[in-house]
């Protein structure tokens, strides 16, 4: 019983141990230069702070997405990078030691912020048919010019080749798969029929992209498509209702949600092709906002932003969009330095063709 009466003075020892050990770290780092390692944490720093010589305040950042479990998926492994890629910020040259203690317990919270748009209130009119461009997005542009949301998260196929006024690139992470994948019925897989080319005549394939509907009518013209809206969850229920005898989706949709084992077919895309952006994502912020801008900065995949890049540009030039069926694919080559018996005699080059 005695002992408890100790249990504050020792707490209290070891708080003040604590901080006597931060203080002495500070100084250290002071001495040593620190101030070099704080320039070094650079533009995150600032976003995390929020001002380059106040102790930093607790701050929501608001990741806009669709409601779909597709899209909240996507959203999650954004917030999920973004935790990873500030962790902390290292204070310890600039604040004193109790301040780098209350720095710590004021740290960034990730909120992801579900939405409804156009396009997934309007299940029945096929995506060809919808005269507004945006579907998928209209509505988290409107609510991050209105502040409502610091970010949105968006599949990069699902962004107009022109980003609205205000709106500006943050991130563009590392490609998933970018082919479509082919699920068949049960009756179908039973039977070893697993793919377009064992399907039987007259087989009704599920699309709502007007580029697989192109190209199943010029490879496979003894099958059928017909259009099919909904969330993979809700597809995957028609087809196994059997509506359909197959659906056409993207292939990196299905594996994010767990459905992989559902595929039966990639489909090659030196054949098929595929949608300009498919398997990326893309982060927006409002245009000039340099916070979050250098807050998503780490999680660009510079290969993927170049290849987007030139599918977008592309799809631009053609003045394509939900209208047209365009499939492309983009092949990034590097050629590395060719060096001859002279040193002074080098060349290098980088180019890009699409097929």
């Amino acid at each position: 019983m005695a002992s408890k009466k100790y249990w504050p003075v020792a707490a209290g020892s070891i708080v003040a141990a604590g901080v006597s050990y931060l203080a002495y770290r500070t100084y250290q780092q002071r001495k040593s230069g620190g101030a070099a390692k704080s320039a070094a944490a650079g533009a995150a720093g600032a976003a995390v702070t929020g001002s380059g010589d106040s102790i930093p305040t607790r701050r929501v950042v608001r990741i806009g997405t669709r409601e779909s479990k597709l899209a909240m998926w996507q959203a999650e492994h954004v917030r999920d990078r973004l935790a990873a890629a500030h962790p902390t910020v290292d204070f310890q040259s600039k604040y004193s030691a109790v301040q780098w203690v209350y720095s710590l317990i004021l740290v960034l919270i990730w909120s992801v912020v579900g939405m409804t748009t156009l396009g997934d209130r309007d299940l029945v009119s096929s995506l060809s048919n919808f005269t507004s461009k945006g579907v998928f997005t209209k509505e988290l542009d409107a609510a991050l010019l209105a502040g409502s949301i610091d970010i949105a998260v968006h599949c990069m196929k699902d962004l107009p080749t022109k980003l609205p006024a205000g709106i500006d690139f943050a991130a563009v992470l590392k490609r998933g798969e970018t082919e479509d994948a082919l699920i068949v019925h049960s009756k179908h897989a039973a039977a070893k029929r697993t793919t377009l080319d064992s399907l039987p005549a007259g087989s009704v394939i599920g699309t709502s992209a007007l580029r697989r509907v192109a190209s199943i009518a010029k490879h496979y013209p003894q099958l059928r498509c017909k259009d099919v809206r909904g969330n993979v969850n809700t597809r995957l229920a028609k087809l196994d209702s059997g509506e359909y005898d197959a659906l056409i989706l993207a292939d990196v949709g299905l594996r994010r949600l767990g459905f992989g084992d559902r595929i039966t077919q990639t489909l090659n895309s030196e054949r098929f092709g595929y949608a300009v952006g498919q398997g990326a994502l893309a982060v927006v912020c409002r245009e000039g906002d340099a916070s979050h801008q250098a807050l998503c900065a780490p999680l660009t995949h510079e290969p993927t932003q170049y290849a987007c890049a030139a599918e977008r540009g592309l799809l631009a030039e053609l003045e394509g969009g939900c209208k047209v069926p365009i499939a492309v694919r983009a092949i990034m080559y590097v050629l590395t330095a060719l060096l001859s018996l002279s040193d002074s005699m080098r060349d290098s080059s980088l180019r890009t063709r699409l097929t």
